[in-house]
């Protein structure tokens, strides 16, 4: 959208027509003003990371491991203690360090397979 206004109003308003008719914005946005509204409203709170889906997959399993671990210690003085501690165990460490070693290996085969293409 930015492009096509900075190459003039009538290329941005034809940009404006091509959504509409793509179905890409609603049919009663149809001015360059009102997508620009109606994109900015959108994507507002909206933020891109690239990472391997497998990373997304254990970020949530920590994620939850974390919550469990925080639901069993409630009311526990070992389990306030170990939060102020910041101490995991030892097979949690090991699972974290093999699951960033999945990741780095994913990452280098999906690099390695994208060199070949």
């Amino acid at each position: 959208m930015d492009r096509a206004y900075e190459i003039s109003g009538d290329v941005a308003q034809r940009y404006v027509d091509e959504l509409v008719a793509r179905g890409q914005v609603p049919k009663d946005v149809n001015t360059v003003e009102d997508v620009a509204v109606y994109l900015l409203d959108l994507v507002f709170n909206f933020s891109y990371r690239h990472a391997p889906t497998e990373q997304f997959d254990m970020e949530d399993h920590w994620a939850q491991i974390d919550e469990d671990r925080k639901k069993s210690r409630r009311g526990s003085v070992r389990g306030m203690r170990e939060d102020l501690e910041g101490d995991d165990d030892a097979d949690s460490r090991d699972k974290q360090r093999k699951a960033q070693r999945q990741i780095k290996q994913k990452a280098k085969e999906t690099a390695i397979d994208k060199a070949e293409i």
